[in-house]
Formats: structure tokens, sequence, C-alpha cells
């Protein structure tokens, strides 16, 4: 199963146990370090509770309809999970940032990305530079995914 982003956000999260909704998908939190997708920002529509997460490891399946999980104790708040807190402080953010080769060529921004079963980025497709279009870019050929920037391997893109 590959998904897009734009596929995951906003569906409804499912405990497949208590058959019951728990919240809709809000953003996706990005792991840098391993160019993946961490966890899920759920809104469960308490939002004075503060804001709960779903570690991506604990997806049973991502249909078109909805994220399913197991049951209602795989959501953890924010606060509860400090390593996504670090993950959100860092704040990566796929769509929209720039795309540069190592030796300082911008290249685009990113649209759009796909991952796998996994949580794994595989690939991203961006809007070129000066007005040239979009292109898909394996996840092979990006190196470092920054805050505000990607740095990409040096490649041609056009």
């Amino acid at each position: 199963m590959m998904k897009k982003n734009a596929e995951i956000l906003g569906l409804k999260v499912i405990s497949i146990t208590e058959g019951k909704e728990l919240g809709v998908v809000k953003e996706l939190v990005i792991n840098p370090a391993g160019g993946t997708v961490a966890a899920l920002v759920v809104d469960d529509g308490k939002w004075f509770y503060g804001a709960k997460v779903l570690p991506f490891m604990a997806i049973v399946g991502i249909g078109e309809y909805a994220v399913m999980v197991e049951n209602s104790d795989n959501l953890a708040s924010v606060a509860a999970s400090p390593d996504i807190v670090s993950l959100l402080n860092v704040g990566v953010k796929v769509i929209g940032a720039k795309v540069l080769t190592k030796s300082g060529r911008i290249q685009g921004k990113i649209i759009e990305y796909t991952v796998d079963d996994a949580g794994k980025i595989t690939a991203c497709e961006l809007e070129l530079a000066n007005g040239r279009g979009s292109a898909q870019l394996s996840s092979e050929y990006i190196l470092t995914f920054g805050k505000d920037v990607i740095i990409v391997a040096e490649q041609d893109l056009a």
C-alpha cells in the first residue's frame, strides 16, 4: 500500500475492537532521521484535553475511508509522547519544502509525498523551479529532510 499525504489527511481513525470512530487525522509527524512518518496527529473533538497522537507502527491499515487501529489504547496524548513532542518541535514539514542539490542548486518545492506500509517516505512530487512542470523524486536521492529545505544528491530532474 502506498498512500499520498493528501489521502491520509482528513481520514477517520477507527478502532477495530470497539467499532468506533476515535478522531480525524490532522497532521503527519515526520522523523527526519529515518525519512519516515513517525505518527499521526489525531483530533478527537476534545481539543481542550490536548492533541492525540497515533504511532505509525500501531496502524493496522489505511483505506480510502479510514485509518484502522486495534483499539483506542493505541492513541496517546501528545504530552505522554516525549519522542513525538521533540519531532513536532523540530517541525519538519515535507510539503512546501524547497529542494536543493548538495551544490546549492534549487530544484523546486515539494507538493506531495508518498509513504509505504512502514511509514517510509518513498517518493516526493515536486513543482520544478522556473515553471518547468513537476517531477517525481525517489527518496533514495534525498540526503537530508530539513525544517525548510530538503537536500538531494546531484541529479537532473528536468
